[in-house]
């Protein structure tokens, strides 16, 4: 049982710090009580665990992903964080071609290391078109090196394509278009 809550733990805080990195506001965290798995939600967004037996993640697989659908809708949401270990393949495709939900998909690996936080990334950060009109008055976006938006670093703060992140390096600023990919 130690192995279960030891995981959830560290996959809950995982969720935890990428959502306050991600939000200009410190979110609250509400538990969600489910029939399968772990969930928690912020104002928008819901974080869903499938149940962990001996000490890994079960597979998912369409009845818990019908099971997420109807948990999103209860609670009038149309976004939510998968962790997983596996996804069947017809389970994928539900999750991957729904127009109503938009289902962000991580390994549970990726909710045990905070990409942000190793010591050579640097600060990187979102711009607002008025930040790009002003910083890149006569660059057209075409002409950035691309970032994709499948980047660790781009999932992690869910960067969508057509945005432009500033870059600070010791050499001075760069910046990157996000592309899909």
């Amino acid at each position: 049982m130690s192995s279960r809550v030891d995981i959830c733990d560290r996959l809950l805080a995982g969720a935890k710090n990428m959502l306050t990195k991600r939000l200009t506001e410190a979110p609250v965290f509400e538990e969600v009580k489910t029939d399968v798995g772990t969930a928690f939600r912020t104002d928008d967004i819901l974080v869903f665990i499938p149940p962990i037996e001996d000490g890994t993640i079960i597979k998912v697989k369409n009845e818990m992903v019908q099971m997420l659908y109807a948990l999103l809708e209860s609670l009038g949401m149309d976004h939510a964080i998968l962790i997983h270990h596996e996804v069947a393949p017809q389970a994928n495709e539900l999750l991957t071609t729904h127009a109503v939900y938009t289902i962000e998909m991580f390994k549970y690996k990726f909710m045990l290391y905070d990409p942000t936080a190793h010591e050579k990334t640097p600060k990187q950060y979102l711009l607002s078109p008025e930040q790009v009109a002003k910083e890149l008055p006569n660059v057209k976006m075409s002409q950035l090196p691309s970032m994709k938006q499948s980047d660790a670093i781009a999932r992690f703060y869910y960067w969508l394509p057509g945005s432009v992140v500033k870059i600070d390096r010791k050499e001075g600023p760069y910046y990157r278009f996000i592309v899909k990919g």
